[in-house]
């Protein structure tokens, strides 16, 4: 089962002692409806599980949701006392998995215990109170009262002002694994009575991404036109941290350019002279040669003298000259022309280096287990 550490902070307002309460002004309504972020749907089962808001808005004129007050009855399926035909959903089978059960009916029942709001119930089933305080916010007594106003008096650097999740995943690197996760996100707020979709979440997030830094070209050949295209591919990439940089002299100092180049895990350029920054890249990384212009052991023998891993372009009918080159002697050469690349070939390429970073022995962020 996949493990997901999530913290709820759940935040009420509560009058601190010195801070009185202010009723509200005439024509105001009798509670914050703008605070439930909820679909329309959603809001009878919300008004279930929130009875005190149900009377409120029983009593308020101004309450947005009194056509739902005569659904108070719908439930969606975990609470103790919700009735079948009221919940919000019961999954139907048109077949039987022989492996599995042999009725329609327990196949329906199990599925909901495993992946539908039964799933929820049992988890509640399985909460048990270990302790408790014996007064109101007694965890509170040893802290003493503030002799300013945190938030009136611009006293805090940051003011959370709804409910906070932490979130760890469990695997950062595929849809599947934040699908699961957020599912057991889903099913935390409805655990503890707090679903809404106007939360916070913050990613923990302890993995290391994986730092790529392209190498443009100022010089009149060898330009990649489509560069901005390329770059905005491998943005969509979660776990990718890229970079531009242009080494001019002039305008970046060698110690700087140094270390740009040993802070990358990716580095990516043409064919050039550049490429011999690869030389303080560290142990791990790999520098993809975008195009070799046809000079093919130049920095693969640099590379492989180096120690790091080393890839270049490999299919010819997903490379685009400009045109043949033209070299004021040499005449038409691979060179001395510009070049678009294929951007699903050139993911392709850049995510087998990514591969072969995660995998490296010496990777910093590299994982101390097998994942199940």
């Amino acid at each position: 089962m996949l493990v997901l550490l999530v913290f709820g902070v759940l935040l009420y307002e509560v009058p601190l002692s010195g801070q009185d309460e202010t009723p509200p002004e005439a024509g105001e309504p009798l509670y914050n409806y703008a605070s439930i972020r909820l679909p329309e749907e959603h809001i009878p089962f919300f008004l279930h599980n929130n009875r005190h808001v149900a009377t409120i808005c029983k009593k308020d004129s101004q309450c947005p949701y009194k056509k739902h007050l005569e659904n108070l009855k719908y439930c969606w399926g975990y609470e103790k006392f919700c009735k079948p035909e009221f919940r919000f959903g019961y999954p139907v089978c048109s077949y039987v998995d022989m492996g599995w059960t042999d009725t329609l009916e327990s196949a329906e029942d199990i599925f909901w215990k495993q992946a539908d709001f039964g799933y929820a119930r049992e988890r509640l089933e399985e909460i048990h109170v270990l302790c408790q305080p014996k007064e109101t916010f007694a965890e509170l007594q040893s802290y003493t009262q503030l002799n300013f106003r945190p938030i009136e008096d611009a006293k805090c650097d940051i003011v959370i002002e709804k409910p906070t999740y932490f979130m760890k995943l469990d695997a950062g690197v595929n849809m599947y694994h934040h699908f699961c996760d957020f599912i057991n996100l889903y099913l935390t707020q409805h655990v503890n009575n707090s679903f809404s979709t106007d939360v916070h979440i913050v990613m923990w997030d302890t993995d290391g991404k994986i730092r790529v830094t392209i190498l443009a070209r100022s010089t009149e050949y060898r330009k990649i036109l489509n560069q901005n295209e390329l770059v905005n591919a491998l943005k969509t990439v979660s776990m990718f941290e890229v970079q531009i940089v242009d080494y001019k002299y002039k305008e970046l100092g060698f110690l700087d350019q140094l270390r740009i180049t040993h802070n990358t895990d990716i580095f990516i350029g043409m064919h050039g002279a550049g490429l011999t920054h690869l030389l303080f890249l560290p142990d791990w990384a790999a520098v993809f040669e975008l195009y070799n212009c046809e000079d093919e052991r130049c920095y693969l023998d640099l590379a492989r003298l180096r120690g790091v891993h080393y890839i270049t372009w490999r299919r010819q009918n997903k490379v685009f000259p400009q045109d043949k080159g033209h070299h004021p002697t040499l005449g038409e050469h691979p060179k001395f022309t510009n070049y678009s690349f294929d951007v699903e070939e050139f993911m392709y390429l850049v995510l087998s280096a990514a591969d072969h970073v995660l995998q490296h022995p010496k990777w910093p962020f590299k994982k101390k287990r097998d994942e199940l």
